[in-house]
Protein backbone atom coordinates (compact mmCIF):
# COMPACT_ATOMS: atom_id res chain seq x y z
CA UNK A 1 0.00 0.00 0.00
CA UNK A 2 1.39 3.47 -1.10
CA UNK A 3 0.62 6.45 1.10
CA UNK A 4 0.21 9.70 -0.54
CA UNK A 5 2.31 12.84 0.64
CA UNK A 6 -0.32 14.86 2.56
CA UNK A 7 -0.91 11.34 4.74
CA UNK A 8 2.65 10.58 5.90
CA UNK A 9 2.81 14.40 6.61
CA UNK A 10 -0.40 14.01 8.78
CA UNK A 11 1.00 11.49 10.63
CA UNK A 12 3.91 13.24 11.28
CA UNK A 13 2.33 15.40 12.94
CA UNK A 14 0.50 13.37 15.12
CA UNK A 15 3.87 11.90 15.80
CA UNK A 16 5.25 14.80 16.54
CA UNK A 17 2.70 16.76 18.57
CA UNK A 18 2.46 13.45 20.55
CA UNK A 19 6.07 13.46 21.28
CA UNK A 20 5.85 17.19 22.31
CA UNK A 21 3.20 16.52 24.91
CA UNK A 22 5.19 13.70 26.30
CA UNK A 23 7.96 15.78 26.31
CA UNK A 24 6.24 18.61 28.47
CA UNK A 25 4.46 16.28 31.02
CA UNK A 26 1.12 16.38 29.10
CA UNK A 27 -0.99 13.56 29.30
CA UNK A 28 -4.57 13.07 27.76
CA UNK A 29 -7.12 14.39 30.35
CA UNK A 30 -8.29 11.10 32.16
CA UNK A 31 -12.01 10.64 31.90
CA UNK A 32 -13.90 11.62 34.93
CA UNK A 33 -16.24 9.05 36.91
CA UNK A 34 -19.56 11.09 35.98
CA UNK A 35 -18.68 10.55 32.41
CA UNK A 36 -18.50 6.98 32.71
CA UNK A 37 -21.87 6.20 34.24
CA UNK A 38 -24.09 5.32 31.41
CA UNK A 39 -21.03 2.75 30.41
CA UNK A 40 -21.52 1.52 33.83
CA UNK A 41 -23.72 -2.10 33.78
CA UNK A 42 -25.64 -3.79 36.50
CA UNK A 43 -23.40 -6.26 37.72
CA UNK A 44 -20.28 -4.62 37.60
CA UNK A 45 -17.92 -4.82 40.39
CA UNK A 46 -16.70 -2.07 41.80
CA UNK A 47 -15.54 -0.36 45.02
CA UNK A 48 -16.57 2.97 46.19
CA UNK A 49 -15.41 5.50 49.22
CA UNK A 50 -18.62 7.82 50.11
CA UNK A 51 -19.98 10.01 52.60
CA UNK A 52 -22.80 9.46 54.16
CA UNK A 53 -25.19 12.62 53.85
CA UNK A 54 -28.19 12.65 55.95
CA UNK A 55 -31.56 12.64 54.22
CA UNK A 56 -29.79 12.24 50.47
CA UNK A 57 -27.63 10.28 48.60
CA UNK A 58 -24.07 9.13 49.81
CA UNK A 59 -21.72 11.82 48.10
CA UNK A 60 -19.17 9.09 46.46
CA UNK A 61 -15.22 11.00 46.49
CA UNK A 62 -13.65 7.90 44.81
CA UNK A 63 -15.30 5.08 42.22
CA UNK A 64 -13.32 2.51 41.24
CA UNK A 65 -13.90 0.01 38.63
CA UNK A 66 -12.92 -3.41 39.59
CA UNK A 67 -11.62 -5.99 36.94
CA UNK A 68 -10.89 -9.83 37.55
CA UNK A 69 -12.54 -13.11 39.17
CA UNK A 70 -14.84 -12.24 42.12
CA UNK A 71 -17.07 -14.27 44.66
CA UNK A 72 -20.69 -13.95 45.72
CA UNK A 73 -18.68 -13.74 49.23
CA UNK A 74 -16.42 -10.67 48.00
CA UNK A 75 -18.69 -7.92 48.94
CA UNK A 76 -16.97 -5.68 51.69
CA UNK A 77 -17.82 -2.73 53.57
CA UNK A 78 -16.02 -0.33 56.13
CA UNK A 79 -17.90 1.64 58.24
CA UNK A 80 -18.76 3.30 61.38
CA UNK A 81 -21.07 0.64 63.44
CA UNK A 82 -24.26 2.05 64.33
CA UNK A 83 -27.75 0.76 65.93
CA UNK A 84 -26.24 -2.10 67.39
CA UNK A 85 -28.70 -5.02 68.31
CA UNK A 86 -26.19 -8.09 69.76
CA UNK A 87 -28.85 -10.46 70.84
CA UNK A 88 -29.97 -9.83 66.87
CA UNK A 89 -26.90 -9.96 65.83
CA UNK A 90 -27.39 -6.73 63.95
CA UNK A 91 -25.90 -3.54 63.28
CA UNK A 92 -25.82 -0.88 60.37
CA UNK A 93 -22.88 0.99 58.54
CA UNK A 94 -24.43 4.08 57.23
CA UNK A 95 -28.13 3.23 55.93
CA UNK A 96 -26.71 -0.98 54.64
CA UNK A 97 -28.08 -3.44 57.52
CA UNK A 98 -25.73 -5.62 58.42
CA UNK A 99 -26.84 -9.33 59.67
CA UNK A 100 -23.36 -10.95 61.85
CA UNK A 101 -23.52 -14.72 60.50
CA UNK A 102 -23.67 -17.31 63.46
CA UNK A 103 -20.18 -18.60 62.28
CA UNK A 104 -18.67 -15.11 61.95
CA UNK A 105 -15.20 -14.91 62.10
CA UNK A 106 -14.45 -11.18 64.31
CA UNK A 107 -10.84 -9.98 64.84
CA UNK A 108 -10.17 -7.24 67.16
CA UNK A 109 -6.42 -4.94 66.86
CA UNK A 110 -3.61 -6.98 66.71
CA UNK A 111 -5.47 -10.07 65.61
CA UNK A 112 -6.87 -11.02 68.31
CA UNK A 113 -9.74 -13.04 68.40
CA UNK A 114 -12.88 -11.72 69.46
CA UNK A 115 -16.71 -11.95 70.14
CA UNK A 116 -19.63 -10.02 69.13
CA UNK A 117 -19.84 -8.60 72.77
CA UNK A 118 -16.40 -7.20 71.34
CA UNK A 119 -18.14 -4.86 69.28
CA UNK A 120 -20.30 -1.37 70.05
CA UNK A 121 -21.38 1.56 68.33
CA UNK A 122 -18.93 4.02 67.01
CA UNK A 123 -16.76 1.50 66.49
CA UNK A 124 -15.05 1.74 62.53
CA UNK A 125 -14.94 -2.31 61.34
CA UNK A 126 -14.09 -3.76 57.97
CA UNK A 127 -16.96 -6.12 56.95
CA UNK A 128 -16.18 -9.05 54.15
CA UNK A 129 -19.76 -10.87 53.58
CA UNK A 130 -22.22 -11.33 51.05
CA UNK A 131 -25.19 -8.67 49.99
CA UNK A 132 -28.13 -10.61 49.59
CA UNK A 133 -31.54 -9.89 47.42
CA UNK A 134 -33.45 -9.04 50.94
CA UNK A 135 -31.23 -5.56 50.92
CA UNK A 136 -29.09 -7.41 54.03
CA UNK A 137 -25.47 -7.60 54.48
CA UNK A 138 -24.57 -11.32 55.52
CA UNK A 139 -20.80 -10.70 57.79
CA UNK A 140 -18.84 -13.70 57.73
CA UNK A 141 -15.69 -11.73 59.30
CA UNK A 142 -15.88 -8.07 61.15
CA UNK A 143 -12.51 -6.56 62.00
CA UNK A 144 -11.86 -3.40 64.47
CA UNK A 145 -9.69 -0.80 62.37
CA UNK A 146 -10.42 1.61 65.11
CA UNK A 147 -7.45 2.35 66.58
CA UNK A 148 -5.61 2.80 63.26
CA UNK A 149 -8.34 4.99 61.58
CA UNK A 150 -9.94 6.48 64.41
CA UNK A 151 -7.61 9.65 63.52
CA UNK A 152 -8.67 9.94 59.88
CA UNK A 153 -10.73 13.28 59.42
CA UNK A 154 -14.71 12.70 58.81
CA UNK A 155 -13.77 8.69 59.27
CA UNK A 156 -17.24 8.77 61.32
CA UNK A 157 -19.47 9.61 57.85
CA UNK A 158 -17.84 7.64 55.21
CA UNK A 159 -18.30 4.24 54.37
CA UNK A 160 -15.86 2.35 51.82
CA UNK A 161 -17.49 -0.66 50.03
CA UNK A 162 -16.72 -3.62 47.41
CA UNK A 163 -20.05 -4.60 45.35
CA UNK A 164 -21.72 -5.36 42.10
CA UNK A 165 -24.07 -2.43 40.85
CA UNK A 166 -27.53 -2.70 40.92
CA UNK A 167 -28.96 0.32 39.17
CA UNK A 168 -27.63 3.48 37.02
CA UNK A 169 -29.50 6.64 36.34
CA UNK A 170 -26.88 8.40 34.33
CA UNK A 171 -28.76 11.20 34.21
CA UNK A 172 -29.53 12.13 37.40
CA UNK A 173 -25.62 10.98 38.22
CA UNK A 174 -26.42 7.90 40.51
CA UNK A 175 -25.73 4.76 40.85
CA UNK A 176 -27.13 2.39 43.76
CA UNK A 177 -25.03 -0.45 45.69
CA UNK A 178 -26.45 -2.27 48.74
CA UNK A 179 -29.43 -1.00 48.25
CA UNK A 180 -28.22 2.97 48.21
CA UNK A 181 -27.73 5.28 46.05
CA UNK A 182 -24.90 7.28 45.48
CA UNK A 183 -23.93 10.59 43.94
CA UNK A 184 -21.44 10.90 41.37
CA UNK A 185 -19.95 14.13 40.59
CA UNK A 186 -17.33 16.02 38.82
CA UNK A 187 -15.51 15.71 41.77
CA UNK A 188 -15.58 11.64 41.74
CA UNK A 189 -12.42 10.46 41.23
CA UNK A 190 -12.08 7.65 39.13
CA UNK A 191 -9.22 5.03 38.88
CA UNK A 192 -8.95 1.36 37.82
CA UNK A 193 -7.91 -1.32 40.00
CA UNK A 194 -7.06 -4.97 38.68
CA UNK A 195 -7.56 -7.56 41.35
Amino acid sequence: MKLGTRTVMAMLAVLVLASANTALGKTPRPQRAHEILPTLKTGQWIQMESVIQKDSPALCTELRLLTGDFLDDDWSLRGRVEKLDVKARRFSIGPIPIQVANNALIVAPRGKFSDLLSIHNGMIVDVDGTYLKNGTFRAKEIEDESDELRGTPGIDHRILLVGKVEHVDAGRHRITVMGTDFLITEKTQLKSLIR
